[in-house]
Parts: C-alpha cells; structure tokens; sequence
C-alpha cells in the first residue's frame, strides 16, 4: 500500500472549525485508498474476475492459473456491443483477481491470455464493435507460412452477467489452451543434410468463442536442432494452433533436395494411434520416426508408445489380367486389372516391365 504524507501548516490563528474539514478530507483519501488497494468489503460496484485453466470440457487442470504473463479482458455488454479492454502483464499466478469497476448493466466477456505479435485481433471500437464480428488471427507470411513458433495462447469466454451498483461480485473465468507443442524427431539411414520438416493445417482463424474458422491452409514452420553425436537425426519443434479431430492435418517431411517425402496425416494417422492421448487435455506431443534409405517409416513413437508397422503382405490371386495398351503422355504404358478389394486406385507401369 502506497503512503502519502500529507503537511497540514496550522495558523495559530485559525479557528479550529477551520481543521476538522482538512482532517475529515484527509481521512477519507486514506479510507478511499484501503477500500481499493485492500479489503473491498462495503465498497460496492466491483466485479472481481479470477481465472483458471481448465480443458475443453470444463474439467480443472494443474496447474491452475495459465501459464503465461499477458491478460486481455474485452467487455461487451447484453446487446454485444464493445464496451472496453482491460489489460494486465504482471500477473501473480497465487490468486489472482484481476477488479472490474463496471457502471449498473449487463455484461458479458471475452479473454485471450498470452497474447503476442504472433496474433492479430480484429478491430474493436468501443460502442460500434459487435461481438460477431470480434476474432483472432495468426499472422503469417504473404505465402501463408508462420516461420516463427507462435505464443502460448489460452481463451475463456463467460456467458451474460448483472452487475449491480451496490454489490460487489465475482466471477470464475475458464481458460483452455488453443495452442499445442509438437516435438518431432527424425532419423535417417544415413547421414543428411538438413530435412525440411513443416505442418500444414487450415486452423490459423478464431471467432470470440475460439472456434476454429475456415481460410487458407498454413504451413508451421519449426525451429531446427540436430544432436552433435547423431549426424542422421533432426529435430524440429513445433508450436501449433488448435488441433481436431476431423481436421486434414499435414506432417510433411522434404528431402535435402526439397522433394516431399513423407505426406501423413497427424492426428488420425499418428497423434491418434496413441489410445492414452485426450485432446481434450493433452497439449504437448512428441512423435519419433525412424526411415530408411528410402524414406519409408520403420519405426513411430508417439509420446512414448510404440506403433506397430505392418507390411502390406499380397496373397496368392489368380493370374493377373492385362487390359489393353495404351499411350499415355507420349510412353507406352500397360495397365492390369487389380483384385477387387485393390482397386480404389488404378496402378501404371511402363511397357515392358515385367509384373509378378
């Protein structure tokens, strides 16, 4: 609490009627200043927000308060009109209140925790923005990549308030974590040069509910390290927005030469082989593959589980039938007529080639 000393110079000749309203002034600064730095009990008219870290269902998590610095309150009120921002970047994590002095109405909020140059909010005027319109988006470059790994980013959103004049209130914010760490380990046959490991998803957009909006797909860039005892091993760290479950999530791996070589989906076809894995609560991954020469998976960790690879194994069919031939992009090809349950693709080869 913060002293002020105040000097009071008494004429002897005043009379004392002349003290008692410089003394009453006196004490009620003091009493103004307990009442907002202190115990608000009798003060009235404030509204105390705490906050704390829960999933996507609502359940707490430990710990309980986000980890992060930057807190960013935006109040719109029952019509969901923009009313003001309040901002607080030294945030005790024990207990934090963070006091809303909000005239007589009806109120409603939107908090983005963790915010940074890695985000862009959508313009909010006071008395013009409407909540619909009120989002967030991750910057990226004119391509539509995010070279650098983006914040900690966490959201809560609290459903219509009164606020009275004369009661002090309290309310709990939940905040879920929108962002997830993604740490990928690659190892080669052989020694390499640096692989190009990227993640393409369509999950850069927001609503003020924090829901995912469609836009143009993103490509995450990581940040590189290679073990000095291990010349055929890369890593690439990964800070990635949202992840669902139906979304066509991308882990690209690209030779030194900058030819794809591995095109997998993350979530159905690696994150979620996992069966201990909750995406509801589980934000930070790690997914290990080991290649060989020719860029074909023989080994994938997830998180520590080990997924077991099985080699597509052909039994015996009857003679395979050839179709006629035929002259595609100016090379003779033949085509041959697969098994039923093999025939979600047709597969070419070059004339001559022997099959079988």
């Amino acid at each position: 609490m913060k002293i002020v000393t105040y000097k009071i110079k008494i004429q002897y000749n005043l009379r004392i009627m002349k003290v008692i309203p410089t003394l009453s002034f006196i004490t009620l600064i003091f009493l103004s200043a307990g009442c907002i730095r202190e115990n608000r009990s009798g003060c009235g008219g404030y509204l105390s927000l705490k906050f704390r870290y829960t999933d996507s269902n609502g359940a707490p998590l430990t710990p309980g308060f986000p980890e992060t610095d930057h807190l960013s309150v935006f109040v719109f009120d029952r019509q969901g009109i923009f009313v003001c921002e309040r901002k607080d970047s030294a945030l005790q994590l024990d207990h934090y209140i963070m006091e809303m002095p909000l005239p007589q109405g009806r109120y409603q909020f939107v908090v983005w925790a963790g915010l940074s140059e890695s985000y862009r909010l959508s313009s909010h005027v006071p008395s013009q923005t409407h909540l619909e319109d009120f989002g967030l988006q991750l910057n990226r470059t004119t391509d539509n990549t995010v070279p650098i790994l983006p914040s900690l980013l966490y959201h809560g959103l609290h459903e219509t308030i009164d606020v009275n004049a004369d009661e002090d209130q309290e309310i709990t914010v939940d905040l879920r974590r929108i962002t997830n760490n993604i740490h990928v380990i690659v190892h080669y046959a052989t020694p390499t040069l640096q692989l190009r490991i990227s993640i393409e998803d369509n999950n850069g957009n927001y609503d003020y509910q924090g829901e995912t909006l469609s836009g143009q797909p993103i490509s995450y860039l990581p940040e590189y390290s290679q073990p000095s005892d291990s010349p055929n091993t890369w890593i690439a760290d990964f800070n990635v927005m949202q992840l669902q479950t139906d979304s066509d999530t991308r882990l690209k791996i690209y030779s030194p030469e900058k030819e794809l070589q591995y095109n997998e989906k993350l979530i159905s076809g690696l994150l979620a082989e996992n069966p201990d894995i909750d995406f509801n609560s589980d934000h930070d991954f790690t997914i290990e593959i080991t290649f060989d020469s020719y860029y074909v998976p023989v080994s994938i960790r997830i998180n520590d589980w080990e997924i077991i690879i099985e080699e597509a194994v052909l039994p015996f069919f009857s003679p395979i039938k050839y179709m006629p031939e035929q002259r595609m992009s100016g090379r003779d090809q033949r085509m041959i007529e697969l098994p039923d349950f093999l025939q979600s693709d047709l597969l070419h080869y070059p004339f001559g080639a022997s099959v079988g």
